[in-house]
Formats: structure tokens, sequence, C-alpha cells
């Protein structure tokens, strides 16, 4: 699985319009939305599969997995933003849960808003002018207005700014695993590094992420591994200790139960 970096500062959001593709599993600290401009595409969010159709629109919660399938070609608008652009607002994304497929309300005044927003927004980045960032920026905060006056649903959670530091928190603890896999990283360093205590540290990033820190870290570890493998000749004991293992047994042994084969035989069938 992938874990985007925060977006932050002057990258506070990130917006794309153009042909449907493909994107693997992956989980980020911002929301995002999906929307369906033209033909049909899947997404899989926790494990639920959605189609999009024409005028759908896909709300993905931040640090939910989340992949993208598209077997038939379609057009369609990825927008993400966080804290960085929403402030203390980007709390209400936590309080409230969404309806998933806008589609359904398309007879209320709030969804043709909202799709007329989401399309003017697609134009803006496929005829884009030196004000199409101003006007897009502008658009992402209608959209969320929108959002979290017309289409939020309380659910009585007790979710608050907390839970913004948590997930800020916990993508700190992702980087220093991109940063540092090729140390000795355990959950007591990373922990502190975090402003956690062990257990805290281990209860809130599985809370968040699904994962433990160290299937998180040994799945990054291997993918490292992987283009070694592809890319050089080097022994295996070599590669095990550029990627971070102690030995090329416990390497061999964490290899073969991600990859659901040995390091060697990999490499062999490259």
């Amino acid at each position: 699985m992938i874990y985007q970096k925060l977006l932050t500062d002057k990258d506070a959001y990130f917006v794309s319009s153009g042909p449907s593709e493909d994107f693997p599993l992956h989980r980020h600290p911002e929301i995002e939305l999906s929307y369906c401009i033209e033909g049909e595409y899947e997404i899989i969010i926790d494990n639920r599969k959605y189609v999009l159709k024409e005028g759908d629109l896909a709300f993905v919660k931040p640090m939910a997995s989340h992949e993208l399938k598209s077997p038939k070609k379609a057009k369609m608008l990825t927008i993400e933003t966080g804290p960085g652009l929403l402030g203390k607002h980007f709390d209400l994304f936590m309080k409230f849960n969404f309806n998933v497929l806008i589609g359904k309300c398309e007879n209320s005044d709030a969804g043709i808003k909202l799709r007329t927003l989401l399309n003017e927004t697609a134009f803006l980045m496929t005829n884009r002018t030196e004000f199409s960032d101003l006007a897009v920026k502008g658009n992402i905060f209608k959209i969320c207005h929108i959002l979290i006056r017309d289409f939020a649903k309380n659910e009585n959670t007790d979710i608050q700014s907390k839970d913004i530091r948590d997930i800020i928190r916990v993508e700190k603890a992702i980087q220093i695993i991109y940063k540092e896999y090729s140390k000795p990283l355990n959950i007591d360093y990373v922990s502190e590094e975090c402003g956690y205590s062990k257990s805290n540290f281990c209860r809130v990033f599985k809370k968040i992420t699904g994962e433990t820190f160290y299937s998180v870290l040994n799945r990054h570890r291997v993918e490292i591994a992987c283009i070694h493998l592809k890319e050089s000749r080097a022994m295996l004991d070599e590669v095990a200790f550029q990627v971070g293992f102690a030995d090329s047994k416990s390497f061999c042994r964490v290899f073969k139960k991600i990859m659901k084969t040995s390091p060697g035989r990999y490499r062999k069938e490259l």
C-alpha cells in the first residue's frame, strides 16, 4: 500500500482532471473527492467497491484505504485537501459521515450546485489560464461548504481536533519509515519522535492506518528490496542490510510472507 505525504503550505491541495487510470491501494491524511465526469470507473474504499457513473461523487475520509480501477475509459476529477487549506474546518470532515454517491441527489438544489462546481473545476483544470488556480481554490471552499451544509450526516461521534493531530503524527511516523527504513527502526524510537508513549503509538497507528507499524515498515523494506533485486546483482545478505534487516534469514522470511515467493526465485523470474 502507498502512503502519500501530507499536503501542506503551498501544496495544500491537489486537483487533477482527465482520463481515468488505475491507481493502486493507498492512504493519505486528506479527504479525497473522486468525481466521474464521463463514462464509469470503480473505486474501492475500505474494501467496499462502488461503480461511479457520470455525475457520481465518491467521498474518501482521511486515511481510508482506497484504489481506483478503470476497466472502461472514463473522465474524472480528483480533489485532495486537508488542514493545510481548510484549517479548523477540516475537523468537520472528521466529525461527520457523508453520502458516498451524490448522484442519488441529482434532483436536489444542493446536488445540482455541487455538480456544477465540480464540472467547472474540471473545465478550469483542462483550460488553464494564469488565474485558474485562484478559481479552483475558491471552488474547493465552495464544494466543501456544500458538502458540510447539505450532505453531512451526524452519527454522534466524538471526534475532535485530537484526531487531526493523531493523523498528522502517524503521517510523521510513515515519513520516518520512508526516509529511515535502512536503519534498525523500532517502535520505541518512532513513538518518541511522534510524541507518544509506546502503547498509545501502537494503538493510534493501527486505528488510523488499519495496520501495525511493523507491517508497514516491512512492506516498504520489501518494496525497496524488489528494486535492488531487479536492478543489481548484490548478494541477498547485502540486499537485506541495505533495506534494514539484520540478516538474510529474517529478510527471506519477511520477503516470502509478503511476496509469496523467495527473494532468489523473485530475481530469477524477473
